[in-house]
């Protein structure tokens, strides 16, 4: 619930924990009263600031670099895979996140980092099995969760090489959609960032969009290709059509070094090594684009959205490019509303819009 209180002082780390108890409150919702697809990242953050984390020991470090140390430790979601929707607390609903410590230390680029295994469960009301812990807990949720230190003198980065940052569309192009929206201050967080130089004593700040509301973005940019809340309110109530996310995976956010896209050139993704990379975040007010790459299957009763969060940026030269923000492939299903059955007998209109 609302009320659980964080750890006074973090202690030895842990590879296993079981959150507090948290409630479903109508904040957390969507319009068919269960938790909206993004809140489950949101609920995953919360959980993990209950895990006990490692200080420096009063002794064993001076106070500035203990205070730095401290400043710096405030961890961000920066990836996520494999999350599969199984089924929704609803409104009022209990519910607690266990996880297991799966991953390194250090991601691929040596930033600190921790990977864990999370799942979101619900407690029967006759409680578990004596025999068997597993049973008697219904699984909301599951995902891999990368959480990473926010940068400070280290960068949070992505877990591919750039190299392999290539657009998502080169095999099939699918069908692509692009929309702009300007950000709000509520809508992004704030991290320390990387000094541009060792000897660099200022402690620079930038603004960041987490990828709980970069999912956000791509939600609304997928809405808006099918018509708009309004569209959907009346597949609900005139075709029983309901639709869904069931999965979402490559979930990840890009805040340093800077991905850029060379708008002249072959549309590859690279790092940007200029000397204004720095001046390169996003900020309120400051429009972002959301790409969407649609690709139907089964008959359009399953679509695969293949989303990107970007930005459009200058070089010295006057070269268009578009920095990389976030990105995730986010996977929704067709439903009988009645039935909430898989069901591929489509509006033609919809068809038409994905096949």
């Amino acid at each position: 619930c609302r009320s659980a209180t964080l750890p006074d002082e973090p202690t030895a780390p842990t590879t296993t924990f079981t959150s507090p108890t948290f409630r479903v409150y109508i904040e957390d919702t969507d319009a068919y009263g269960v938790m909206y697809n993004s809140n489950y990242l949101r609920s995953y953050e919360r959980a993990l600031s209950h895990v006990p984390r490692e200080e420096p020991d009063d002794d064993d470090e001076a106070p500035s670099r203990r205070d730095e140390v401290r400043a710096s430790n405030r961890w961000v979601l920066s990836h996520i895979s494999d999350q599969k929707f199984r089924s929704s607390p609803a409104l009022g609903e209990e519910y607690v996140v266990r996880g297991e410590l799966v991953g390194p230390r250090r991601d691929l680029r040596g930033n600190e980092a921790e990977v864990w295994r999370l799942e979101m469960a619900t407690r029967s009301v006759d409680g578990p099995d004596e025999e068997d812990e597993d049973k008697g807990w219904t699984i909301h949720n599951s995902a891999t969760a990368t959480f990473a230190c926010a940068p400070g003198e280290h960068a949070t980065a992505p877990s591919a090489p750039f190299a392999a940052i290539r657009p998502d569309d080169e095999a099939a192009p699918g069908r692509m959609f692009e929309l702009r929206f300007t950000p709000y201050h509520d809508e992004f967080d704030v991290h320390r960032r990387r000094r541009r130089r060792p000897d660099e004593d200022d402690i620079l700040y930038g603004y960041h969009i987490p990828l709980r509301n970069a999912m956000n973005f791509f939600e609304r940019s997928r809405s808006t290709y099918l018509g708009g809340p309004d569209s959907l309110r009346r597949m609900q109530e005139e075709d029983d059509l309901v639709w869904v996310v069931t999965g979402v995976d490559g979930g990840e956010l890009l805040l340093d070094p800077v991905a850029v896209e060379d708008l002249s050139d072959d549309g590859a993704w690279a790092p940007w090594e200029g000397d204004d990379a720095a001046r390169w975040h996003p900020a309120p007010g400051r429009e972002v684009i959301v790409q969407t790459n649609f690709f139907a299957k089964r008959r359009g009763m399953i679509v695969e959205c293949r989303h990107r969060l970007c930005m459009d940026v200058s070089s010295n030269n006057g070269r268009a490019r578009r920095r990389l923000l976030a990105r995730a492939t986010v996977t929704i299903m067709a439903l009988r509303g009645s039935t909430r059955r898989p069901t591929s007998k489509l509006p033609q209109w919809i068809l038409d819009r994905f096949v």
